[in-house]
């Protein structure tokens, strides 16, 4: 069980598709963060397999998007990259939707 990240309300806001590769910008929140921070903006392609090119977090604050590479330690932020991977990768019915 993740301990620094609870995804919700998920949402595609962009699909970018050529004869090589697929291209998201997925939304979230992160309920374990405060809530001026919690909307998190993620890149994804896939090739053959799903990779993140870039994770942002919305500060509320400063309002504007942060990258989160730069806010987290290294293994959190792998511990959000993972998360928003399996997300994609362990739902069939999303894939089939993308396909078409």
């Amino acid at each position: 069980m993740s301990t620094y990240i609870e995804m919700k309300n998920i949402f595609i806001t962009k699909v970018q598709k050529d004869e090589q590769r697929t291209i998201l910008e997925v939304c979230f929140e992160n309920m374990l963060e405060p809530k001026y921070c919690r909307l998190f903006k993620a890149t994804l392609e896939k090739e053959s397999d799903w990779t993140i090119r870039s994770i942002a977090v919305y500060d509320s604050r400063k309002d504007r998007f942060l990258t989160v590479g730069s806010l987290y330690a290294p293994i959190l932020y792998e511990e959000i990259k993972n998360k928003i991977l399996q997300a994609f990768e362990q739902d069939a019915e999303f894939e089939q939707q993308l396909a078409q």
